[in-house]
């Protein structure tokens, strides 16, 4: 298998991220990368590349009916993935397809089981979606993550570190904000949310599969944390979170840029495991798929995370991606001394991002954990000594960014010494 460099996805063409290149018969690579807060890839590329790979082994007008899969291991964004694909069964009525992802050393990475179904005539009976679930709330008016500004909002980047921010690709909105807070005494969590494609997809029915498999990792396991995160944040501490294994029934064709409203809850958590299910409806209350994912829900090892974060991986990984953009700093006037100078006040610490440069690319801001009041505290304090060795201008600019990120949800200046050295260099 390759070794090489595999490139990170811009997050414009979610065809782009799951197209695949086929190297023999049931063999197929990945192209492009996404990372999660983790520094892993994202499940959900890896729900949908899998979809998406089987699909191109199966008999033409047979819909993806069911996905069952399992997270083996973490994936390495700067690693292509690939996928074998072994047929299980060609049937008259069903296709079923085993599908496992490997990285280079023989690392595999996920195991998947994938029905295909012809569809055929049969008696109809649906659940009716509940009446409190937002199928009435319009999505187009209701908040996205950027606009819900809570402390409940900043509890959840706190200890989850989920990041609050518009994805690229996907287009997601709350009917009830008040979902993300927790503190409603609900004894069965529950988080409702809208969601779809941004761009429109061709009509390929193969393609809206995989795009939905992609979308169904997007926050589901989140509902199994809502009742822990208020707490944790009292205590100070964090809880690390990553996707077990995963299941999807499609019980009909839909598409996956048409809007599609997912009811979520979480009837247990316990042992560092939860579980989350979901009902998903379309814009007509229709009840088009289903979704349950176990995920680990644990305390966060603080001294884990500290040698994660100082690791020759993780180091690779946050280098990936990054050279584009310190090229677009280098071309800023005075910024890329500002990023190098304001980063050398770190010497350890969590990746953040607070460079506008990057906040303009989000896939690649999500590259960088977050970091907030400490990281801001000492480049405040960096500022007496920017005036004192680049100038009075350089440091008021250099208080000036102090300020501005420390009003925004995100911020911490570790990335701007990596980006800072590679803009000089430009």
């Amino acid at each position: 298998m390759t070794t090489k460099m595999t490139p990170a996805w811009d997050g414009a063409d979610i065809a782009e991220l799951l197209g695949l290149d086929a190297l023999s018969s049931g063999q197929f690579r990945s192209r492009f990368a996404e990372p999660n807060e983790n520094g892993r890839v994202y499940g959900g590329q890896m729900l949908g590349q899998t979809l998406a790979a089987a699909a191109r082994t199966v008999p033409a007008g047979r819909p993806a009916s069911v996905m069952q899969f399992v997270f083996l291991s973490g994936a390495r964004p700067e690693m292509a993935i690939d996928y074998a694909v072994t047929s299980l069964q060609d049937g008259k009525r069903f296709s079923s397809r085993q599908v496992r992802g490997v990285q280079a050393g023989g690392k595999m990475v996920c195991d998947a089981s994938v029905t295909f179904a012809t569809p055929l005539a049969g008696p109809v009976h649906r659940a009716a979606p509940p009446p409190d679930c937002g199928l009435d709330r319009d999505p187009e008016r209701c908040p996205r993550l950027t606009e819900i500004d809570s402390p409940g909002a900043a509890n959840i980047e706190r200890v989850l570190a989920y990041t609050l921010q518009a994805h690229p690709a996907i287009d997601f909105r709350a009917p009830f904000a008040e979902d993300l807070s927790g503190d409603d005494g609900r004894a069965e969590p529950r988080m409702r949310f809208w969601i779809r494609m941004r761009r429109s997809l061709p009509d390929d029915g193969a393609l809206h599969a995989a795009a939905f498999a992609y979308l169904s990792d997007y926050w589901i396991n989140f509902v199994a944390c809502i009742p822990h995160v208020a707490p944790t944040a009292a205590k100070g501490g964090k809880l690390y979170v990553a996707s077990l294994n995963h299941a999807i029934w499609l019980h009909r064709p839909f598409r996956a840029d048409d809007w599609l409203l997912f009811d979520c809850v979480s009837p247990r958590g316990g042992w560092g495991r939860a579980l989350a299910t979901a009902r998903i409806y379309d814009r007509t209350g229709d009840l088009v798929a289903d979704a349950n994912q176990e995920c680990l829900l644990t305390p966060r090892d603080e001294d884990s995370d500290s040698r994660r974060r100082r690791s020759p991986g993780r180091r690779e990984h946050a280098d990936h991606g990054v050279n584009e953009i310190a090229q677009r700093v280098g071309r800023v006037p005075g910024l890329g001394v500002i990023a190098g100078f304001v980063g050398g006040a770190f010497q350890h610490g969590e990746y953040g991002s607070g460079c506008p440069e990057i906040e303009q690319q989000p896939l690649v801001a999500r590259r960088f954990r977050h970091c907030r009041h400490e990281a801001l505290d000492m480049a405040q304090r960096s500022v007496v000594g920017g005036k004192a060795q680049l100038g009075d201008g350089v440091g008021d600019e250099m208080a000036a960014r102090m300020q501005q990120h420390r009003q925004e949800p995100r911020g911490g200046f570790v990335a701007f010494r990596r980006i800072g050295r590679q803009a000089a260099q430009h």
